[in-house]
């Protein structure tokens, strides 16, 4: 059991690490702001931050909530 966590923190942190990247070099992408790709870029940066909430984070013993109007 100890060793199966052990694989999954690392596949964990890997997938972190990657998602971090792709987020930086979005948000480089970004500088000069332009107002078109920032729109093409929103749903992308939204589905590595749900990503980064619901599949990565718990696995590491973190746990984040959406809720309304907050």
């Amino acid at each position: 059991m100890q060793a199966r966590s052990a694989v999954l923190h690392s596949e964990a942190k890997q997938h972190v690490e990657g998602l971090w990247s792709r987020l930086v070099q979005l948000i480089l992408l970004l500088a000069p702001p332009s107002q078109a790709l920032e729109e093409a870029l929103v749903p992308e940066v939204l589905q590595l931050s749900d990503a980064l909430r619901d599949d990565i984070l718990p696995e590491l013993g973190v746990r984040f909530e959406d809720h309304e109007g907050g």
